[in-house]
């Protein structure tokens, strides 16, 4: 049984309005037109997102933000985060918006760490992101289950890497049924 979901935030929580999954959705910030800091201008929520957070909160999962951001600056990290949930009217279906070290394996570290502060067994934890590289591998290496958002700019190297076309999902609404 599922206890604990962590959720990538861009590409998997939201993604840019201009590219939705085409194109990797972090590249959006090297952009200028993103500088004027109107995250909800940019971004949309993925499809069937907010439902589906609400179903898995009501069934009794915990629910995580947790996305790695480009600064070491905690506080910044974890501020950004949670203005981006909020922006997108889904800060209040967490339980926790944490940020991961700015570094591959540190979601697979920052999720070891909050399953031994919650006392939960990593069998009743699942990974969902968007990104096999910074989502899928740290939450497999560390021994948690993990799921990919299919993508245009990821099945394809994810599949490469030995990604079982199983843990692949179409949009969060496919979790209500594996959980």
């Amino acid at each position: 049984m599922t206890k604990i979901i962590f959720f990538d935030g861009d590409g998997t929580l939201w993604y840019p309005t201009m590219t939705k999954r085409t194109a990797e959705p972090h590249k959006i910030y090297f952009q200028d037109s993103y500088r004027d800091g109107d995250f909800a201008k940019h971004f949309e929520l993925t499809p069937k997102t907010k439902e589906s957070l609400v179903k898995l909160k009501e069934g009794g999962v915990m629910l995580v933000l947790l996305s790695t951001h480009n600064t070491d600056d905690k506080i910044s990290a974890d501020d950004d985060k949670v203005r981006k949930a909020k922006a997108l009217g889904i800060d209040h279906l967490f339980d926790r918006i944490e940020s991961s070290p700015n570094r591959r394996e540190g979601k697979g570290e920052k999720i070891e760490q909050i399953l031994r502060e919650l006392s939960i067994d990593k069998n009743h934890a699942l990974m969902v992101g968007d990104l096999y590289n910074w989502d899928y591998k740290p939450a497999v290496d560390v021994g948690v289950k993990a799921l990919l958002l299919h993508s245009d700019y990821q099945d394809e190297y994810a599949l490469a890497h030995g990604v079982s076309a199983g843990d692949f999902i179409n949009d969060l609404s496919d979790l209500l049924e594996r959980v």
